[in-house]
């Protein structure tokens, strides 16, 4: 990502913020009857924030705009810290040392949930990096709900190709996972496996996680049922619990392209020769359970 694109991002979240904070003047001061100073880690346990979980590059942003349409979800896409490494020690060490990656999570996310509820808003975060940390939100924010969002691998795979992942000339690429064994197969993995398998490790690791969640703190959403179908982005809604967003304002919203890959080099997964579509298959061995042919 050059500096300019991280400029123009950060640009759009000051933007977002400065719009929630607009519409927080216009609620009630305190409409959880809940003043600052009444605020610690108990009373944040009655927070019920919701996180997105998923790959990245799934619709995280769409879904993003559409919630910031609600008076009700105050909706961050990329907070600051947006925990790019940390992400990725999650992954790696969370196992070892939760203490320390539910600490991080209370430093980083308190304020922000904390200034949500006073306000009777839902903090909603669609930030992919926050993914590892899921079992670290749960035993902090034990109320707390999560969306695992998916897309096709095929498709996927090609977006990450073509932003060059795991090239290393991306700041993103300081969190981005590696497979984790002593054989020294991933340094001799191809781009596509690699990223192929990014998808299926991701998802297995979320699939893993909401399998012990109560089945109300939890859904799965496809981004292609979410683009396709109006029903699906107001259940979404529906589940998060913010009741403003009408279903005109959805059909609107599917009709934007939000974040489309501006440079795509790489042809549609749909046009790969098998040879190619053979390594997804390989590693994304979930796709079938998802209801993806590949």
């Amino acid at each position: 990502m050059s500096y300019r694109q991280i400029w123009l991002q950060r640009s759009i979240d000051f933007l977002a913020r400065l719009e929630n904070k607009l519409r927080r003047m216009q609620m009630p001061k305190v409409s959880q009857g809940v003043q600052w100073a009444q605020f610690d880690a108990e009373q944040l346990t009655l927070a019920a924030p919701c996180f997105v979980l998923s790959t990245g590059r799934c619709g995280t942003l769409w879904l993003t705009k559409l919630l910031r349409l609600s008076r009700y979800a105050q909706v961050n896409h990329a907070d600051y810290p947006e925990l790019i490494r940390h992400g990725r020690l999650a992954y790696e060490q969370y196992a070892q040392e939760p203490r320390v990656f539910c600490e991080i999570i209370r430093a980083t996310r308190d304020e922000f949930i904390a200034r949500a509820y006073r306000y009777g808003q839902v903090y909603v975060e669609t930030n992919n990096r926050i993914t590892f940390f899921a079992h670290a939100i749960k035993y902090v924010y034990p109320e707390a709900r999560f969306i695992h969002l998916l897309r096709h691998p095929g498709d996927f795979v090609r977006s990450g190709l073509n932003r060059k992942w795991y090239g290393g000339q991306q700041r993103h690429d300081l969190g981005r996972i590696v497979r984790r064994d002593s054989s020294g197969s991933w340094q001799t993995m191809s781009d596509v496996e690699k990223v192929a398998w990014l998808w299926n490790e991701t998802n297995q690791f979320i699939k893993n996680f909401v399998a012990e969640l109560d089945g109300q703190q939890h859904i799965q959403v496809r981004a292609e049922d979410m683009f396709s179908d109006p029903t699906v982005a107001l259940s979404i809604c529906e589940f998060i619990g913010v009741d403003d967003v009408e279903p005109e304002m959805v059909v609107k919203m599917l009709k934007r392209q939000i974040n489309k890959q501006r440079q795509a080099t790489i042809d549609p997964y749909k046009t790969w020769p098998d040879s190619e579509k053979e390594c997804v298959r390989r590693y994304a061995v979930l796709a079938a359970h998802y209801g993806y042919g590949l």
